[in-house]
């Protein structure tokens, strides 16, 4: 998620920076935005209709 979300990175890189073939980068993604996901909604938490992330550095 690092790679990819934070640093803008295909998944043609992420996986060339882990030494690990690019379908395991995709299904790792997949896993992890699953788990993030169900985390998320267990919390309680209301989803922003809008992302914030443009304006994090304002």
């Amino acid at each position: 998620i690092e790679l990819v979300y934070f640093q803008g990175l295909s998944y043609g890189d992420a996986a060339e920076v882990l030494g690990i073939p690019v379908g395991t980068v995709k299904s790792r993604m997949h896993a992890a935005v699953n788990r993030l996901t169900a985390a998320w909604e267990a919390s309680g938490q209301p989803w922003l209709e809008h992302s914030t992330f443009d304006n994090a550095d304002d």
